[in-house]
């Protein structure tokens, strides 16, 4: 059904989209559409801040009661008008989330004018402390506190969390290089080519200590916290020696000759990224458990013992590859790490023995490539991983542990080596699994003690008997791998162009699903929401070019061009200049003011910027004068 909006004088038209974690208000149409604006002057003698003493003036206010984290801030509550200027169309008044970053701005720049780049036109490279995004297709404003190789992390006002739609105040967020990368625009208060002054007090030390055992560690001001020595760090229950330094740390460095990181070290880290060197053998029990940022980790060949909930509850974490030295994984390693998409053991070690719950409740998880021999399948290894659409289970694996996939709804097939001899309860509990394919014969098959209901889900499914089971395939994306003969099961799977399952709208996300040749696997791959993509007809509407009627009909028109999060008014039609002009110029001026003046009658419930306006030329009279 079509759906029409329109609007007249004082009539205020308000799109709202529904995004996951965060939520926004802007304040320019992509379409800009009234009066051209000045320009800020760009003051000269001025200084500019560098990125730590810009970091340092925003921290600052995260004590303030207006501030803190978790304290309310939403579009009806903040509105902001900043002093960056309205340079290259950014609106200099702002509502929720972009109120939030223009105080913090002001704060730590003063009067310093703005500029505005587009995506493509920056990269993580350019962002500074300071620096504000657009993210989440344009619907979220943010700024950066602090910037690493790996991510930025920032501050934020209308954020919303976990089906809480009453937006606060969030500090310390990580975002991703992708993330930023992919910000719809980006505006910073440094001059063009600036060049940030070797600060001091970046490259000093914020902290150092000695560790028992003979190690070190030191913590930059520039955020890194650097583990040296040689042989193993101590366990920490708590209070770590640079607990003190949670906030501060953005990257955790260990070096070639630590041996060990302790249980619990850098649990709670708000660090960014992680790189551990091939001398450490074993990384402890909960070492970066809850480090809600981290979004990059390294690790070399070397590494053989991961301990029970290493890197569990990371929530940013969105892909993990290990080496072939690993021969020891625990309970929980990935648990609870919702961002997760990718896990990747190399090939060519030894068998691993597998823990219990290892990606349990990791709901983006869609590729796992397993060791090339595994002990078990443990107990709820991919319960909730929703996101599944087949595993391999590699060779030398005896059992398949407890729900071990239970609510696994994507999962088509599973591939079972003929060394399996248990199937645990509800092992395919509440799943999608229509293929088996198992290694052995029926007969084989048959001797598989299945516990629990398991015989009866498994009787509901197409069993293969005598397939082949892949070797492991650290990539296994579109277009990989040698197929295989239809009739037999999955070798290393050759994935088709894919076709689209769910179509992506303006404002969500679609699927597109591949299937292997060979086996009839399928996996999925989210495609992004497209975005309004508004186009001006001739009656002066805006049609969305994204969302189409099987008629070619748009299904969106509005009387202009707002988008996610805009508002929008409109002058009742109709109107007419009280007497002739002298010129164009003289009767655009006149309806200039026209606009102006709307705009200020309704400004108490509208933030906006004038910045362009499209004129329907004026009508030349016969005796040379303007009208409208």
């Amino acid at each position: 059904m079509k759906r029409r909006l329109l609007s007249t004088v004082l009539a205020l038209c308000l799109c709202a989209a529904a995004m996951p974690n965060a939520y926004a208000w802007q304040t320019v149409p992509p379409q800009a559409r009234a009066l051209a604006a000045e320009t800020a002057d760009t003051r000269e003698g001025v200084d500019i801040p560098s990125p730590q003493q810009v970091y340092q003036s925003m921290i600052a206010l995260k004590s303030q009661e207006k501030y803190k984290e978790g304290a309310p801030w939403t579009n009806e509550t903040h509105t902001y008008t900043w002093k960056g200027g309205n340079q290259d169309g950014i609106a200099p008044t702002g509502a929720g989330c972009v109120a939030f970053a223009y105080e913090l701005s002001d704060a730590a720049f003063g009067a310093l004018p703005a500029r505005m780049l587009s995506t493509g036109q920056f990269g993580l490279s350019d962002v500074k402390a300071g620096d504000i995004l657009r993210v989440n297709g344009g619907a979220h404003t943010v700024i950066v506190l602090q910037v690493t190789d790996a991510g930025v992390v920032i501050a934020e006002g209308n954020y919303h969390e976990n089906g809480d739609y009453t937006g606060k105040v969030h500090w310390e967020r990580s975002l991703s290089k992708a993330e930023v990368e992919n910000a719809v625009s980006y505006i910073t208060r440094y001059p063009e080519n600036y060049t940030p002054p070797d600060d001091p007090s970046g490259g000093g030390l914020d902290g150092s200590g000695t560790l028992d055992g003979g190690l070190a560690w030191t913590l930059t001001k520039a955020g890194t916290l650097t583990i040296s020595g040689s042989g193993a760090m101590p366990d920490f229950s708590s209070n770590q020696p640079w607990s003190a330094y949670a906030d501060k740390i953005l990257k955790i460095s260990i070096e070639n000759g630590v041996t060990k990181i302790g249980s619990g070290a850098f649990q709670g880290s708000k660090a960014l990224s992680v790189e551990i060197p091939a001398s450490v053998k074993e990384i402890g029990g909960g070492a970066f458990q809850s480090c809600s940022n981290l979004i990059s980790v390294t690790i070399a060949g070397g590494v053989e013992t991961i301990g029970d909930n290493a890197f569990r509850g990371c929530e940013k974490l969105p892909s993990i590859s290990l080496p072939a030295s690993v021969a020891s994984v625990g309970n929980g390693v990935f648990m609870d790490c919702p961002e997760l998409t990718q896990a990747v053991f190399a090939s060519g070690g030894g068998q691993v023995r597998m823990g219990d719950n290892l990606f349990s409740r990791c709901r983006s998880l869609a590729q796992v490539t397993l060791p090339s021999s595994i002990d078990r399948i443990g107990e709820g290894m991919f319960t909730n991983c929703a996101a599944l659409s087949a595993v391999a289970i590699p060779q030398g694996a005896v059992s398949i542990g407890v729900q071990a996939f239970a609510s696994c709804t994507r999962l088509k097939s599973v591939t079972i080596p003929d060394s399996v001899t248990e199937i645990g309860f509800g092992a395919f509990a509440s799943c999608g699994v229509t293929d088996i394919y198992f290694g052995g014969s029926e007969a084989q098959w048959q001797s598989v003690s299945k516990l629990g209901d398991s015989n009866t889900a498994l009787a509901k499914m197409t069993i293969h008997y005598n397939s082949n089971i892949p070797e492991p395939n650290p990539d296994p994306g579109p277009g990989d791998g040698d197929g295989g003969d239809d009739g037999g099961g999955p070798h290393t799977h050759a994935w088709n162009s894919g076709v689209i399952t769910t179509a992506a709208s303006c404002t969500s996300s679609g699927l597109r699903t591949y299937t292997c040749s060979g086996c009839g696997s399928t996996r999925t791959e989210a495609i992004p929401a497209k975005g309004h993509q508004l186009v001006l007809n001739d009656d002066g509407s805006y049609s969305c070019d994204n969302e189409r009627g099987a008629g070619g009909e748009s299904d969106l028109v509005v009387t202009a061009a707002i988008g996610e999060g805009y508002l929008e008014v409109k002058l009742r039609d109709g109107q007419k200049a009280p007497a002739a002009y002298q010129d164009a110029a003289a009767a655009q001026q006149y309806i200039s003011g026209v606009v102006r003046a709307v705009l200020e009658s309704v400004d108490s419930r509208l933030s906006c910027t004038i910045t362009t306006i499209q004129f329907t030329p004026p009508t030349q009279t016969v005796d040379g004068e303007y009208i409208y």
